[in-house]
């Protein structure tokens, strides 16, 4: 009998060798691109190299984004629970104690498992997670810091989405063509590689931008925006604890509510002290 892959150790060992968070990937494509300014004019056989290094973040970038989604919990795990992905999963022991230990979580099980070969698999992933068609989002996301920050028109990212996809089509389709065979007989141009690229850097783009407007929805974009949404949930929490204290207060004997009030006292000047601490 086979052995049984070891689902978590091989988790770990791909953590081992870098993650990639959904909103890295369209900056590791610019490195791509700066390469191949460098390379194009050398011998046709570099270029094949070109679409297998696309799919290859096209790969990473839509794992990581599953795992980010099932993560999230309600309701992206209730769609992937729904569908038949979720349904053909197998577990065994290491992985439910890998899960209930931490060590992995389940969405980086789920993502690990599910196959990413060709745009339809990712069309289907990420349609079933997000409960919505993700490649009509894709044709109308738009760069919300080029809108909300630059004062730039709301335009979507991707103008033509249908030569998009035929250029990521056309990469898994090339990539396949080159890690598996020799295939002397499918070339591939240095016009060909720039279509790839430009078609990938928008593909990327908007899928990052789908999932910054999905997790979380109007994230502040500015340090300075950052700032006043904490401040604003900071004062909410805050007067939260001293509504749900002065609640409590009221059940309680007058000694009890003279000792909760200097226990929320001293709770509150450990808080202030470790945020400055870590503020260092």
């Amino acid at each position: 009998m086979a052995d049984r892959r070891d689902y978590v150790a091989e988790i770990a060992a791909r953590r081992a060798r870098g993650s990639l968070y959904p909103t890295v990937a369209p900056y590791r494509i610019r490195n791509l691109h700066e390469l191949f300014e460098q390379v194009k004019h050398l011998d046709p056989e570099v270029l094949r190299y070109f679409p297998i290094a696309v799919v290859a973040l096209f790969e990473s970038f839509f794992r990581s984004a599953i795992a980010t989604l099932v993560d999230a919990g309600a309701p992206y795990v209730d769609n992937i629970a729904a569908t038949s992905y979720a349904r053909d999963l197998r577990f065994d022991f290491t992985v439910v104690r890998g899960i209930a230990g931490k060590s992995i979580t389940m969405g980086d099980f789920f993502s690990h498992l599910v196959g990413i070969k060709n745009l339809g698999q990712i069309d289907s992933l990420m349609t079933a997670a997000l409960g919505r068609p993700f490649l009509t989002q894709l044709g109308v996301v738009h760069d919300r810091w080029a809108v909300e920050v630059e004062g730039k028109p709301a335009q979507p990212i991707i103008s033509d989405l249908n030569a998009v996809l035929a250029q990521v089509s056309r990469a898994f389709e090339d990539r396949h063509v080159y890690a598996h065979e020799y295939a002397d007989s499918h070339p591939i141009t240095a016009a060909d590689v720039a279509a790839i690229l430009a078609a990938a850097t928008l593909f990327l783009e908007a899928g990052a931008a789908v999932m910054s407007d999905t997790l979380p929805p109007d994230a502040p974009l500015t340090q300075a925006a950052m700032n006043a949404r904490s401040l604003e949930e900071y004062t909410a929490m805050d007067e939260a604890l001293s509504s749900r204290l002065t609640e409590l207060a009221t059940s309680l004997s007058q000694g009890q509510a003279t000792l909760l009030q200097r226990a929320a006292t001293s709770w509150r000047d450990y808080r202030d002290a470790l945020s400055e601490l870590e503020s260092l």
